[in-house]
């Protein structure tokens, strides 16, 4: 499924590439170091996998990722493309981890968060992690090597989210335009979205 989202605009999200441009008022960005954990429960809603089947997602950020990290993430896609995004997006040193149903887990790359008024919306995206299995027979996920995530919350700390694990990124420099497209046809929904004390 695709969503396309244009780079003018008044406050424009793009996880992938890493553009979270504000200039509204009343919004406030912050990229200093941060401890938060959060865990909800997923259910995947989509033609992939177990429909309905919910399971535990766990995420830790330790950092918020910097205004120079974030352009360098939009630059690179806009000028070198997703390849190039995602050699980048590797680089990166990890902002936090996240897990699902007690497993390891694989690092996050990058993070960020707007707040508005009471509520706060979290922004995370890393490369997929890819079996060995998976690159031997490099099936069409291959080309869905992106995961971006969204948690939106309120000034308790509770809300929901969506987690998109296999996604393809594409610039259109003709539309100015970023396209996620999502290997499944929806996110996992997050749902019981909770701050860990």
């Amino acid at each position: 499924m695709k969503s396309t989202i244009h780079l003018p605009g008044i406050a424009l999200f793009c996880a992938l590439a890493a553009a979270v441009l504000v200039s509204s008022t009343g919004v406030t960005l912050r990229a200093a170091d941060a401890k938060e954990s959060f865990t909800a429960q997923a259910a995947n809603m989509s033609n992939v996998g177990r429909s309905g089947a919910v399971g535990r997602v766990d995420v830790t950020i330790t950092r918020w990722s910097t205004d120079e990290e974030r352009e360098t993430l939009r630059t690179t896609l806009m000028e070198n493309g997703t390849e190039a995004l995602l050699k980048k997006l590797r680089e990166m040193p990890p902002v936090g981890y996240i897990r699902g149903n007690d497993s390891i887990g694989w690092d996050l790359r990058y993070a960020r968060e707007v707040t508005n008024g009471d509520g706060r919306r979290i922004v995370f995206a890393t490369d997929r992690p890819i079996s060995w299995l998976e690159a031997a027979n490099q099936p069409r996920t291959m080309d869905y090597r992106f995961t971006i995530g969204e948690l939106r919350l309120d000034g308790q700390g509770k809300g929901e989210g969506k987690l998109s694990v296999a996604t393809k990124v594409k610039y259109d420099p003709k539309d100015k335009t970023i396209e996620l497209e999502n290997y499944a046809s929806e996110p996992l929904r997050l749902l019981q979205v909770t701050k860990v004390s």
